[in-house]
């Protein structure tokens, strides 16, 4: 392990990270919270359209957890950081700009795919950072922190929205995952041991047979499923439909969005 205590720059590193895993969430979950603002103009969003657009984001999102592990390992934290930022940022600026369905798509697909690293890098920070010993705690840790923004993306989303457009709120975002970037270039920095000890993993590494050892072990598939059944379902609900679920139950918005802000945060205490 490269440090035996914790210093400002592993955390500071660890804390982008995180950051970045919170933000992308954030996003992720953010369409309940403006359902009804993407079924007006410009955007004119029916049910069907919206679920499209809002699921579009897992599909990317899965499709760069195939190889999210290796690229983090063979290339580090900074350099996936620097360019899964600059993706999400693309993202976020079509999304500022967006008056169609089409960039709609584009900007969730975009968004999904890059933010689909922000965890990698969050724990790989911690393995290579941060002593041993902290590793469980500061695991658990992300996970807060990525929980304060989905907490963030309901009941606080809709109160924003009754005062700024969905270009303005996506402007916000595309500000701050703008400095994200920045601080991604600026403040990250690629430790001297791990490129020595990565080179001797890349001479021994037999990527294909590593991943066909993963799909053939059963805990790994019956844990998967398992994680489906408790985490999917909830965020099914909590993600896009939860809120407009509990308007049509007599709710107001900001009941709802509330209603829907107390499962994350029960999630992550």
């Amino acid at each position: 392990m490269y440090k035996t205590r914790i210093t400002t720059l592993g955390l500071s590193i660890w804390f982008i990270c995180a950051f970045f895993y919170a933000l992308e969430y954030f996003v992720r979950s953010s369409t309940g919270a403006l359902l009804d603002d993407f079924m007006k103009e410009p955007y004119n969003l029916t049910i069907a359209s919206t679920a499209l657009f809002s699921s579009s984001f897992y599909w990317s999102y899965i499709i760069s957890q195939i190889p999210a592990g290796i690229i983090v390992d063979k290339f580090g934290v900074k350099k996936v950081m620097i360019v899964s930022s600059a993706i999400f940022s693309v993202a976020m600026l079509i999304a500022t700009i967006a008056h169609s369905e089409s960039m709609l798509l584009a900007y969730r697909i975009l968004a999904g795919f890059g933010g689909g690293f922000a965890i990698l890098c969050a724990i790989k920070s911690i393995a290579i950072w941060l002593p041993n010993r902290f590793f469980p705690a500061f695991t658990g840790l992300t996970q807060f922190v990525l929980y304060i923004g989905a907490t963030l993306s309901a009941a606080p989303l809709v109160f924003l929205s009754e005062y700024l457009s969905i270009s303005e709120i996506m402007a916000l975002i595309f500000v701050i995952s703008f400095i994200l970037l920045l601080f991604s270039i600026f403040v990250i920095k690629t430790h001297p041991d791990y490129k020595k000890e990565n080179k001797h993993n890349n001479k021994q590494s037999q990527t294909l047979k590593d991943i066909l050892a993963v799909l053939k072990n059963k805990q790994i598939w019956f844990n998967g499923l398992f994680c489906f059944t408790i985490y999917g379902t909830t965020v099914l609900f909590a993600d896009l439909w939860g809120i407009r679920y509990l308007t049509l139950y007599g709710f107001s918005q900001s009941q709802a969005g509330l209603c829907t802000s107390l499962i994350f945060i029960g999630m992550y205490l």
